[in-house]
């Protein structure tokens, strides 16, 4: 059985709604965030996101556009303001600066949105980034969502599966159908006693970003294999399909 969904990448970022406060650090987020990028820093760009924004932006899809950033445009060599606002909020000070930002190989349009000294939101463009995204810099993250979907499954434990895959696939599948595909497969193979990651690949096709991750199965009854799909949407990854064979 297969319901596949997909989704496209997208290079833009929204703002998240966020409820913390602390002291501001409005002057330095910038010229932090750009020097941090293009010497391919991922610790610091990372730890400088409000945590309601890592959330939405996915360590290895970060580690991926990060490391594509400092080897297609390298050292950040210069920032030149071109707007700001500033905006006292309930939640805190928000700022928001567009600049032209010139690296070693490059220029760039960049956009930050800073609310008292962690960034919500921003938008980096440039011709020396277009398709950056090759893929996650490591699938650690997705297999260990496959892998909780997968033993969720096959033990039966259909709240937690469900609420692991996107709401697209939810829908395309439905609660009813899925649940009498769980009690299939369970009364065929039995509980799971093994599984191993066989092959991981990622696809381009149509403008759709898609990795897949092959498993084989041991059950007490049966043994099989299960096909994980994760597609791509702004920078976080969602199971998107799933096929048990």
């Amino acid at each position: 059985m297969k319901t596949l969904f997909s989704i496209a990448i997208l290079a833009t970022f929204l703002a998240v709604d966020t409820t913390a406060c602390r002291a501001a650090e409005p002057s330095n987020v910038e010229d932090r965030f750009y020097q941090s990028m293009g010497q391919g820093d991922l610790e610091t760009v990372y730890q400088m996101f409000h945590p309601a924004l890592r959330e939405e932006v996915d360590r290895p899809v970060m580690g991926a556009w990060v490391e594509a950033a400092q080897a297609n445009l390298g050292p950040c060599l210069s920032i030149e303001r071109i707007e700001s606002s500033r905006t006292q909020q309930l939640t805190g000070l928000r700022l928001e600066v567009s600049s032209k930002i010139t690296f070693a190989k490059g220029v760039a349009d960049g956009t930050l949105t800073v609310l008292d000294g962690q960034i919500i939101a921003f938008e980096v463009q440039s011709e020396k980034m277009a398709d950056w995204f090759q893929g996650p810099s490591e699938v650690g993250l997705y297999a260990e969502t496959a892998e909780a979907f997968i033993t969720d499954f096959l033990s039966d434990e259909v709240t937690a599966a469900w609420e692991r895959m996107h709401p697209a696939l939810q829908e395309a599948v439905g609660k009813d159908g899925f649940e009498t595909m769980m009690a299939k497969i369970a009364s065929n193979g039995g509980m799971l006693e093994n599984l191993q990651l066989r092959s991981h690949r990622f696809t381009l096709e149509d403008d759709l970003q898609t990795l897949i991750l092959l498993y084989d199965l041991q059950c007490v009854h049966a043994s099989g294999t299960c096909k994980i799909e994760f597609g791509f949407s702004g920078m976080k990854g969602h199971l998107i399909a799933f096929d048990f064979e």
